[in-house]
């Protein structure tokens, strides 16, 4: 028998191979395609896995419920595996086999907690057999939206910030083989756990990898949302509160663009799980790591500062009051959060001079007129702070669209205002929804002050760290409606109805957006990057391939473009589209600043002209003899590109 079972294996394989080496399922560059896909992911997963049991093995969390842990612990491990590749970036270690290596000692020796930290999602098969049709419908919707944001995920980076900043530092710091102070762009002062981890998986496996870890974060923070909704509502109030966040078209897209508000809303929900804990067992150890978690949610993103705050009011708040003890409670988790940011602000200061940089006084390469003009004069929301959770949700990015309405940058969907307000007045009397109210009435008082300083912290993503705690408000919320019924008729099922239609609004948003951009044909291979790249960038593709078409030895200088993830290491972005503004207050001669530019090494210029405009058009500070100039400066140059008419690439040099 076993000579016949040899027998049939290898009359199948010679069939097999045989039929498809002559009927080729696919092309060769489709094979390489998907080899490359394969790879990202397989990293991302193994790196997110490396995270989840370090975190597994540090704190076993056994109280909690599986989803929850999933959660907490992929939060802890993905902070401590930041600080240490930012011990390895300092020790100019930004190798491969480091980062291989790295990843294959963590797996050898913590093989059992990484996988038993995979082992958690073993729960979704419960929560699947105990969802009834509705909780199911909104599962396959979540499947769907995660699904098709992973296909971006997998295609070339394409996002603003991303190649701004999130990707473009990580970029240098491998081309320098080391985390290195890079001067001319002051989003280097910005706390940068995300960037770490986008570091350590672009050396793994490329570019794309970063993406998917950024997908990670956020699929992680979905999963463990339902977890603790679930636990504390019930398993339909959990896929309802998902989707809550999934149908924010900012939420949703930036699962995809390699942002870091995933992963501080990630160590937000974690530090909020903590906080819970503590309120429900009064164990102070809990209250460590929610100082623990916050540190890791600043070093995250900056805004999440905010949590200090509000961490000792709601310990104040929910807690005892009977000896001094009890109130210093409050500072305990603050100040360990300040103590887990040290080292970042340890760094900024090492390089800068600044804890903060680019923050709080000028510096070197920051200089008092670099951050007026950044910082914009204050504006006003007016009456709108009354009512700012329904202006966040109605105007979002559409503020170009109504007269008088500041810019809240992004769009949080209209799910979350809708049933989390009805769960933190439904719930009023218990512990945990005082705490979600406090968080979240603490992040609109923020808003209020912050963009009243700066227009630039009217942005509601800038508070995602607040944000599992508006999703945890939403199941409340649809607990609250799901138990009203009069003249038989279940308020719930009518809302029901409505968050159906919204999913279906949402899903033909993406549908149409992924016909118009079509990434699963770049990610399968079908088509180049740069056509794709084309359908999301428009001519900034042509213009980078311009200028990486220079000869090698030739250096650009941008104005008005502030990307430059595309261009050469030589290059240099106008991150803060200030350069020309900068330029004018030091002379008011063309022909100096091009001697300048010469001297600096720069042979060519590339001109973003629509953003030139708007800035013409936008910023009174540039005056008419500004602009004067930049037209005289021009004109003294040959144009050696014109790309569209959008951008043009001038010769520095006859």
């Amino acid at each position: 028998m076993r000579r016949w079972l040899a027998a049939g294996i290898l009359w199948m394989l010679l069939v097999l191979v045989g039929y498809y080496a002559i009927h080729k399922p696919f092309s060769g560059n489709q094979a390489i395609a998907l080899s490359w896909v394969f790879l990202h992911f397989i990293s991302a997963l193994l790196l997110a896995g490396l995270a989840g049991g370090v975190g597994r093995r540090i704190l076993p969390a056994k109280r909690l419920a599986p989803l929850e842990r999933f959660g907490l612990q992929a939060a802890l491990g993905w902070g401590i595996l930041g600080l240490i590749w930012l011990v390895v970036g300092i020790s100019a270690a930004y190798r491969p086999a480091i980062a291989w290596g790295g990843l294959l000692v963590g797996w050898i020796f913590l093989w059992r907690e990484n996988l038993g930290w995979y082992g958690e999602l073993r729960t979704l098969g419960q929560v699947w057999r105990e969802s009834g049709f509705f909780g199911k419908l909104l599962a396959s919707v979540t499947g769907a939206f995660t699904g098709l944001q992973l296909i971006y995920a997998l295609a070339p980076p394409a996002q603003w910030d991303a190649l701004m900043y999130h990707l473009e530092l990580p970029r240098r710091y491998l081309e320098q083989g080391r985390f290195n102070f890079i001067s001319w762009n002051p989003y280097w002062g910005q706390p940068q756990l995300g960037e770490m981890t986008y570091t350590w998986g672009m050396l793994l496996s490329g570019d794309e990898t970063a993406a998917v870890i950024g997908w990670l974060f956020q699929v992680i923070l979905l999963v463990s949302l339902l977890g603790s909704v679930r636990r504390r509502v019930g398993t339909t109030a959990g896929w309802v509160a998902v989707i809550a966040l999934l149908t924010g078209f900012s939420f949703r897209w930036m699962m995809s663009s390699a942002y870091v508000d995933g992963l501080a809303s990630l160590m937000g929900y974690a530090t909020l799980l903590c906080l819970l804990e503590w309120v429900d067992e009064r164990q102070d150890h809990w209250l460590i790591w929610v100082g623990v978690l916050a540190g890791f949610a600043v070093v995250s993103k900056l805004t999440a500062l905010l949590l200090l705050p509000l961490l000792a009011i709601s310990v104040l708040v929910v807690g005892p009051h009977h000896s001094w003890r009890d109130w210093s409670k409050g500072l305990l988790a603050p100040g360990i959060a300040l103590i887990i940011f040290s080292p970042w602000m340890l760094v900024n200061t090492v390089y800068t001079g600044n804890p903060l940089f680019p923050q709080i006084w000028p510096t070197e390469w920051t200089s008092h007129e670099r951050i007026s003009f950044f910082e914009l004069p204050g504006e006003s929301a007016g009456s709108q702070v009354l009512w700012m959770p329904l202006a966040a949700t109605w105007y979002g990015l559409e503020k170009s669209r109504v007269e008088g309405v500041v810019s809240y940058g992004s769009d949080m969907g209209p799910l979350l205002v809708l049933l989390a307000v009805p769960g933190l007045i439904a719930g009023r009397k218990t512990l945990a929804i005082r705490v979600l109210t406090i968080w979240l009435l603490g992040g609109w008082l923020a808003m209020v002050v912050g963009g009243t300083l700066s227009p630039l912290l009217w942005q509601t993503r800038l508070y995602w760290v607040l944000l599992p705690a508006a999703g945890m408000a939403v199941g409340f919320g649809w607990q609250a409606f799901a138990g009203i019924q009069a003249f038989n008729i279940r308020l719930g099922r009518i809302v029901s109805a409505g968050i159906i239609l919204v999913c279906a609004l949402s899903l033909w948003q993406d549908v149409e957006a992924a016909v118009v951009h079509k990434p699963l044909d770049v990610v399968l291979g079908f088509k180049p990057p740069e056509d794709y790249l084309k359908s999301r960038l428009g001519w900034f593709i042509p213009a980078m391939l311009a200028v990486n078409e220079l000869p090698e030895e030739t250096r650009t200088i941008f104005l008005w473009e502030p990307r430059g993830y595309y261009s050469p290491p030589s290059s240099l972005p106008d991150v803060w589209i200030d350069r020309w503004y900068l330029t004018r207050q030091e002379t008011d001669s063309p022909a100096v600043i091009m001697a300048e530019w010469k001297r600096a090494g720069f042979t060519h210029l590339l001109v973003y002209h629509d953003g030139a405009e708007f800035e013409r058009a936008n910023r009174p500070e540039l005056t008419q003899e500004d602009w004067q100039a930049f037209d005289e400066l021009l004109s003294g140059l040959k144009l050696k590109n014109d790309i569209g008419g959008i951008y043009q690439l001038y010769s520095l040099t006859p």
